[in-house]
């Protein structure tokens, strides 16, 4: 099962911002996309959500194509969720409510039983708040689930876009640069969550610029560079390719993991 792009082109007036790029992101994986500013990483997630217009190819996901879809179909509980280089939650919710937030599709449970408050619904929400409660204290959240998101520090606000996502229980979870702006610890119960993520079968693709991160949590990266696919393999492979070092992580990198498996 897998999250396909197949020959997906994309362009914006004259500029090819996405060229002929072929790359499938299987369940139980965690796919890492890297590359310098404005190579089509964005586009890419762009592409596979329904956000841009196609001018070549097709997104296909287990089997299905997606391209009929627009995006509200297919950013639903159970198929892909995303997260957003800049964060947009909620100021006035608190953490603990825009986590819960990303439950609303799959408790959508008609207005007149939710009017009347049937066993049903209130069995449903007691359901998401665990789990919510479960995702705060998986990514650490726990002293901040109570803080207005618009008070809480960028690392927080992140993490608190992540938590949403993750609610909705997608088959591919789409994260764009989840871990700027989180420190150290931060980081590190992040890619603690998206390993467990990708264990329970979730597919996860991850638009990181922190290699070390790519290293930590993917089993694959796919390079772009000015919207054509340059490099796929593992952390290690790529980071050898002589293209990718050119192109995105300098020679220093290079010659420091020249004997790395």
């Amino acid at each position: 099962m897998a999250l396909i792009t197949r020959s997906v082109s994309v362009h914006f007036g004259g500029v090819v911002a996405l060229s002929d790029v072929t790359i499938g992101f299987e369940s139980g994986v965690v796919s890492g996309v890297v590359g310098p500013n404005g190579s089509g990483k964005t586009t890419l997630f762009n592409a596979l959500a329904g956000f841009v217009k196609l001018a070549d190819g097709t997104v296909v996901m287990d089997e299905q194509p997606l391209d009929r879809l627009r995006p509200y179909q297919r950013l639903q509980p159970g198929i892909l969720a995303r997260t957003l280089q800049t964060p947009r939650s909620d100021p006035d919710m608190t953490v603990r409510e825009s986590i819960l937030c990303g439950f609303y599709g799959s408790l959508r449970a008609g207005m007149l039983r939710s009017m009347l408050r049937t066993p049903a619904v209130r069995r449903g929400e007691a359901g998401a708040r665990r789990q919510v409660d479960d995702i705060i204290g998986a990514l650490g959240l726990g002293p901040f689930a109570d803080m207005r998101v618009g008070g809480a520090p960028i690392g927080i606000v992140r993490l608190t876009d992540v938590g949403r996502a993750m609610a909705a229980d997608p088959k591919y979870l789409l994260l764009d640069e989840p871990a700027a702006g989180l420190d150290e610890e931060e980081r590190a119960r992040l890619a603690a969550k998206i390993v467990d993520v990708a264990r329970s079968g979730v597919g996860v693709v991850l638009i990181e610029h922190n290699f070390p991160l790519i290293r930590l949590v993917c089993d694959v990266v796919t390079v772009l560079n000015n919207g054509q696919q340059i490099a796929h393999g593992t952390p290690g492979e790529v980071s050898r390719e002589p293209q990718v070092v050119d192109a995105y992580l300098g020679k220093g990198t290079h010659e420091s993991t020249s004997d790395d498996s």
